[in-house]
């Protein structure tokens, strides 16, 4: 290992040392001091070591990317600094009047997070590198849940909302860990576009303005798609920036902390509605321990969820004080821009008219006494969702192999719309039977059938399932809001097959890009969030009820109660998870460049030109690398250069390989045959475009895969090249003679300023709700 790496693992035992020092002076008693600081000075660091080390064996390639990069090593020194600093200043500072009241509390509390977390972990590392039993990994996650259950009572609300995801974390990690993934949306999608711009911060060029597959297309395109910008995945590109960790690790962990965010707003929001933590705890868990958290093939659930907490949070504290207006603003917005902003708007909608028919929102009162807020809340909706705006502008560019035709292209009538409804993502009653009664249906060849990923994610755990239904009962009429929250989510998420036509209603009202929306089925997390509240209403009236004579007997029946739903969602989780394996592979989609097909992402969204010219002449007009013509044809008028007309003059002449509509006087005279032993073509695909030499003995046409509609740069030698359009679709450059040093280059448009906007939005937020909660 180089010096640089001996220096960093240094670090990190002095700072884990510094803070364990830290934690033992708080601490009185003399053996709980002696295995406290064994634990944090000498077993934590060693764990740290022993993952270094295998990062190390394992992954040589990042570790040496890492360690090489001066920049890496210098951020890190300056965060040990500042961990080292904040160390010791915390250390020497005076003891506050109130922390000696809280000390004995603090005590016990530290006593009773080692032994569930030292449970949580153990199953962990059973199910990782021992015999993989579901059953034994959810029993022991059980127990670690109810032993976590004193920490309600005697730790702060930090170490509450930690019990309350301690379940959550062993069952993430335990996958995380592991050397697979699931097959599905997330694999297939989203896990190559997060490695991708991953890699681009890595090699120091922040946001790539291309995803180069199948000819590539601009970043912003897919903002709505594939959401970039969420808290945990730019979390994700950091740390991959900053530490050798393997990419297929990183993307877990980072969906990981998505459903860690969300829960966060939602033990918030629980808190606030039902003022009692128990409550809280078993909602919490219905949510990140359910169908929402664990189906890690479906990375769109969490962006499509993890908003609407947060907004339902940010309402209930409009009752305090006026300036919530701003933050529920600021995420009304972002959720429109994230992920189907169809059912985000829908879904935002009901839950402030839930809220306002329960009493817990009032509107009217909120515009009244924040009438000079309205404007810069206004102000802020509008910036948040400026990059759903920025996609609508450009959606005329665009066409879908999914949907079969331009992205512009609208259904004229209701009839027509539920046509294209027929094979859209619409949830089945066998859907909402998986809450009750889970099933694994499989084919002869005993693989699960294609719905099995979507009707996963109908399952929040029996034993909440059946809390949920005594809540709907026990807490009404308080509950009713709720309850018919579900119903009508599970309304919507049935989509075309439910008893009441509500898509057909939702289109008749003109609401715009409606007509050609079809994921019904994501409106689950909503059902998740309303059986959620029922459930912890359920525990609420259960804590109210019992009173100081049957206490006894209310926390055992929360325990048993904690303990099935745990381990009933864990072992389903991980029936789940084991279904649908994959290798935990990198994938770069620059590989895919030459991709002439519909492929992958390129399937979602492409350039229209492009589209256009594969259903006209198939994969002949699309080169499988850069080349020179040999024939040119120049098109003319204008109106003449479409695919159409590209396909039929290819077919016409077989010696024409490309057709431009180059000025006459720009082109080289006569016709131009190059051959491999008097040409040479080096170009490499970087995160900002094609670079690379060329070598010609005679002028001629260079003509590239690359997308005309990218608009992308040309330079030769330094010097400023006109790039013309080719085949209709793609993209030539006019060569002289000799060698030449070619750059291709995408350059950044104004998403940029709308993807670093969303992110200091959401560093606003993140402020925002710390300060203005902070105790005294």
């Amino acid at each position: 290992m180089t010096i640089l790496g001996i220096l960093f693992l240094a670090g990190g035992i002095f700072v884990v040392s510094s803070l364990s020092l830290n934690t033992a002076r708080g601490i009185t008693d003399s053996a709980e001091k002696r295995w406290v600081t064994i634990g944090l000075r000498w077993i934590f660091p060693a764990l740290l070591l022993a993952a270094a080390f295998w990062i190390s064996s394992s992954h040589p390639d990042a570790a040496e990317r890492f360690l090489a990069s001066p920049a890496n090593a210098a951020l890190v020194f300056a965060v040990y600094c500042l961990f080292a600093a904040a160390t010791v200043k915390r250390s020497g500072g005076k003891t506050s009047p109130g922390n000696g009241s809280r000390r004995p509390r603090n005590q016990r509390a530290a006593k009773l997070i080692l032994f569930p977390t030292a449970l949580a972990a153990g199953a962990v590392v059973i199910q990782v590198i021992g015999n993989q039993n579901d059953a034994i990994f959810a029993g022991l996650l059980g127990v670690a849940a109810v032993f976590s259950l004193p920490l309600l009572k005697f730790g702060g609300d930090p170490l509450a909302f930690y019990a309350a995801c301690l379940p959550y974390l062993a069952f993430g990690l335990s996958h995380v860990l592991s050397q697979v993934m699931v097959e599905g949306d997330s694999s297939i999608w989203h896990y190559p576009v997060f490695e991708f711009i991953a890699r681009s911060f890595a090699a120091g060029n922040f946001l790539p303005p291309w995803l180069p597959q199948s000819g590539g297309i601009r970043t912003g395109l897919f903002h709505i798609n594939l959401f970039f910008g969420l808290p945990q995945k730019a979390a994700g590109y950091f740390i991959y920036s900053l530490f050798p960790i393997p990419i297929p690790v990183l993307y877990k962990f980072q969906y990981l902390l998505g459903i860690i965010i969300l829960s966060l707003g939602w033990w918030l929001a629980l808190k606030k509605i039902t003022g009692n933590r128990y409550a809280a705890y078993f909602g919490t868990l219905m949510v990140t321990l359910g169908g929402t958290g664990f189906t890690f093939h479906q990375e769109q659930a969490v962006s499509t969820a993890y908003l609407f907490p947060w907004f339902i949070w940010c309402l209930l504290k409009l009752k305090e004080s006026p300036r919530w207006l701003l933050p529920a603003a600021a995420v009304a917005g972002l959720g429109l821009s994230t992920h189907y902003p169809h059912i985000q708007l829908i879904s935002l909608l009901l839950a402030a008219g839930a809220l306002a028919a329960a009493g817990r929102f009032r509107p009217v009162a909120a515009l009244t006494s924040g009438g000079r807020l309205i404007l810069p809340s206004l102000v802020l909706a509008f910036l948040a969702i400026a990059p759903a705006i920025y996609i609508a502008r450009h959606s005329p560019e665009l066409a879908s192999e999914l949907r079969g035709m331009d992205v512009a292209q609208r259904p004229a009538d209701l009839r027509e719309y539920l046509q294209l409804q027929t094979g859209a993502s619409s949830a089945s009653p066998g859907y909402l039977r998986q809450y009750l009664l889970p099933e694994w249906s499989k084919t002869g060849e005993e693989r699960p059938v294609v719905d099995v990923q979507d009707r996963c994610a109908f399952f929040v755990g029996r034993a909440g399932l059946l809390l949920a239904g005594a809540g709907l009962i026990l807490a009404f009429p308080k509950s009713l809001t709720a309850g018919l929250a579900a119903v009508i989510f599970s309304l919507l998420s049935l989509g075309i097959n439910s008893p009441i036509p509500l898509p057909g209603y939702l289109f008749q009202l003109g609401v715009p890009f409606f007509d050609v929306f079809r994921q019904w089925v994501h409106f689950f997390p909503m059902i998740n969030f309303s059986l959620s509240l029922l459930a912890a209403l359920a525990i609420a009236r259960l804590v109210a009820a019992a009173g100081e004579r049957f206490r006894r007997a209310a926390g055992i029946a929360i325990a048993v109660l904690v303990f099935l739903q745990v381990a009933d969602t864990a072992y389903y989780g991980h029936k789940y998870l084991s279904l649908f394996p994959v290798p935990a592979e990198t994938h770069d989609l620059r590989e895919e460049f030459s991709e002439r097909g519909e492929h992958s992402i390129s399937s979602v969204f492409q350039y229209r030109d492009r589209f256009h010219l594969v259903r006209a002449c198939g994969e002949r007009a699309i080169p499988e690398s850069p080349f020179l013509a040999e024939k040119v044809l120049n098109l003319e008028p204008e109106d003449a250069f479409n695919p159409g007309n590209v396909c039929l003059a290819l077919r016409r002449d077989a010696e024409v390989s490309a057709v431009t509509r180059i000025p006459r006087e720009a082109l080289p005279a006569g016709v131009s045959v190059f051959g491999e032993e008097t040409s040479r073509i080096d170009l490499r695909i970087g995160f900002n475009g094609l670079r690379g030499d060329v070598a010609l003995d005679r002028p001629g046409l260079l003509v590239t895969p690359m997308n005309i509609g990218l608009r992308p740069r040309g330079g030769v030698n330094g010097e400023r090249k006109p790039v013309w359009p080719v085949n209709a679709a793609l993209t030539g450059v006019l060569l002289d003679e000799g060698s030449h040093r070619l750059e291709l280059r995408v350059g950044h448009d104004i998403y940029l300023v709308l993807f670093l906007l969303q992110w200091l939005l959401f560093g606003s937020l993140a402020v925002f709700f710390i300060k203005t909660n902070k105790p005294g």
